[in-house]
């Protein structure tokens, strides 16, 4: 995928990142205030990582450019555009705003949100096609592997297993821990449970496993004792039932809204924060 498919698709140069000093700076351009978008770092127009985010634009950048501990997405890209920027690359940022409301069958649409895997992938492929430096998005060669959705006639866990077992060409192998970002409504922080995205699937385990939940912030024990659900969702991703530890915890640490941090550890076991 290159910058002018980007700007095909509607994509605009939204905002520039410079150095000042040793220090990373993001100066937003356009759609500030925009919500609901996708985003992509463009490095002298080869295209270096896309993202999605619900939260405004200038908000989202405000977390790469000073990233907290243990917001690992953050930090990474933080390093990767200093380290950019520090050779005199040219970083811009294109960004996607949804356009008018589009409807399947009477139920709203999110382009931006159904556009994101699809456009990873393809950028993928086409960095490895072009023997390219890989996307800086963790999650990106996967992607690229991804050629067969999840819910398939051969079954989610065949193709699971797939990926997380066959380390080609080093694409896989210590992928772990992958970090996703959950955004709390009322049922995640009220309802003790929280489902994980579609796209990072083939990294937990199958229908039933053992999971381990360690929980971040305020004392609170582990969870042990509950199993990964396959079911609940008919897409096939993963629901985590915690119950009232985690409903505890979450309200403990976090306020309804807030962006919860998912830190996927291996196939059983994950971490809040």
């Amino acid at each position: 995928m290159t910058l002018n498919e980007l700007h095909h698709l509607g994509f605009v140069r939204s905002a520039a990142c410079f150095l000042v000093g040793d220090r990373l700076r993001i100066d937003v351009l356009e759609n500030s205030d925009a919500r609901n978008i996708l985003y992509a770092f463009v490095q002298n127009e080869t295209i270096k990582y896309i993202g999605y985010t619900r939260h405004t634009f200038s908000k989202r950048l405000r977390g790469y450019q000073n990233p907290s501990a243990g917001q690992r997405t953050n930090l990474t890209v933080n390093a990767k555009l200093i380290a950019s920027l520090s050779n005199d690359l040219a970083i811009d940022v294109y960004c996607f705003s949804n356009p008018e409301p589009q409807f399947y069958r009477g139920t709203a649409l999110d382009v931006a949100a159904a556009l994101e895997i699809g456009l990873i992938t393809q950028a993928a492929q086409y960095h490895n096609e072009n023997n390219l430096e890989p996307l800086w998005n963790i999650m990106g060669n996967v992607y690229a592997r991804q050629a067969t959705p999840v819910l398939d006639t051969q079954g989610a866990e065949e193709i699971l297993f797939d990926y997380r077992n066959e380390p080609e060409d080093g694409m896989i192998q210590n992928i772990y821990p992958v970090e996703v970002e959950i955004i709390l409504g009322d049922a995640y922080f009220n309802h003790g449970y929280f489902n994980l995205p579609i796209a990072v699937t083939a990294l937990i385990a199958a229908h039933g496993e053992a999971l381990t939940v360690e929980l971040v912030g305020g004392g609170f024990d582990p969870i042990v004792d509950k199993t990964i659900n396959r079911t609940a969702n008919l897409n096939g991703a993963p629901r985590f039932h915690l119950g009232h530890l985690y409903t505890n915890w979450v309200q403990h640490n976090h306020d309804q809204g807030d962006t919860m941090y998912v830190r996927i550890l291996s196939p059983n076991h994950i971490q809040l924060r």
